[in-house]
Formats: C-alpha cells, structure tokens, sequence
C-alpha cells in the first residue's frame, strides 16, 4: 500500500512516498522511509506523529494513501512568542 511521510524544518520540507507492508505502524513507515537519516537529530528530539493532521501513537497502523507527518517539538511556547511579538511592535 502506498503511504506518503511529510516533514519540514526551517530550512527544508521533505515530501516521502513509500510502499508499506499491511500491519504497518507509523513508525515502521517512518524508519522504512529513511527519514531518520535524512534529519538525524530528529529521532532524538521525541518527534510526535500525526495522520493527515490528527495526532497518533507511532504503533498506530497505517492505511492505504495515508499522510504521515513528523511534528517536531515546538521551540518556544507559542503563548511566550506572542508576548515577545507584542513587546516588540510596542516598541517599535
């Protein structure tokens, strides 16, 4: 079955089709796709995983045409950006 995996990162988006097996976790998906070797610090970082944007277990199974995507961790909460966002244009 064909399964598509989409990750981006500041400087680069990567757009993945692969043929997985029947019974295939998200997971399995992600390591067969090469992914992991594509950003390595990736694994590292505890990405999360969703299925055309709703989030899932990495031993969720997969289904045919589904879109995997590898959420990385956010940088800064995104209340916290918002208060910096505001500081600076009422400085400015």
């Amino acid at each position: 079955m064909r399964v598509e995996l989409a990750y981006a990162d500041p400087e680069r988006e990567v757009l993945i089709g692969i043929e997985a097996r029947p019974g295939s976790s998200v997971l399995d998906c992600v390591e067969r796709s090469g992914l992991f070797d594509l950003a390595p610090g990736l694994r590292d970082a505890g990405p999360r995983f969703a299925i055309f944007g709703r989030c899932v277990e990495p031993a969720a199974p997969v289904s045919e045409g589904d879109r995997i995507e590898v959420l990385r961790p956010l940088r800064i909460d995104p209340k916290e950006a918002r208060r910096l966002r505001a500081r600076r244009s009422r400085g400015a």
